[in-house]
């Protein structure tokens, strides 16, 4: 298992490398809170990619991933993957105003009374996420490049 940032960026297989950070920032000493910036949107990132492959955009939004959703465009943009970020913001817009609570807790409340409609909606993104629009693992590799003292 890859303990330093180089020993992650040397993995040259994609699912491996996107496996080895999230699981590096996953072990940092530091708190979520307390993450650095490059750290933080690694972690949005990853934990979208395996929630939504674990179940879809509702099991984002039924788990704790959910709790950073407009945090996670945010990271989207960040590292350059536009197109997922625009599902997302689609996905999120399924949330009457002001959008998906930060509590999972309500959030869940949330979800349960939403309309047929917003299955529906998430569906079809997950279709789309599915396709991988864009090329998450090489777009996180670009990031942690440029901000590898993030991750010491």
């Amino acid at each position: 298992m890859a303990t330093t940032i180089d020993e992650v960026l040397e993995i040259a297989d994609p699912n491996s490398f996107s496996i080895a950070i999230s699981d590096l920032v996953a072990q940092s000493p530091r708190s979520l809170a307390d993450l650095r910036p490059g750290e933080r949107a690694v972690w949005c990132v990853s934990e979208l990619e395996r929630e939504v492959n674990n179940g879809g955009f509702v099991i984002f939004f039924m788990n704790s991933a959910g709790d950073l959703a407009s945090e996670t465009v945010d990271a989207l943009e960040t590292v350059g993957a536009h197109r997922v970020a625009s599902l997302l913001r689609e996905a999120i817009a399924v949330f009457p105003p002001p959008g998906p609570a930060t509590n999972r807790t309500v959030r869940e409340a949330q979800v349960e009374a939403l309309p047929d409609s917003a299955t529906e909606t998430w569906n079809r993104l997950d279709e789309q996420f599915f396709r991988y629009p864009d090329n998450l693992s090489g777009l996180l590799r670009a990031h942690v490049a440029a901000h590898k003292t993030d991750f010491q």
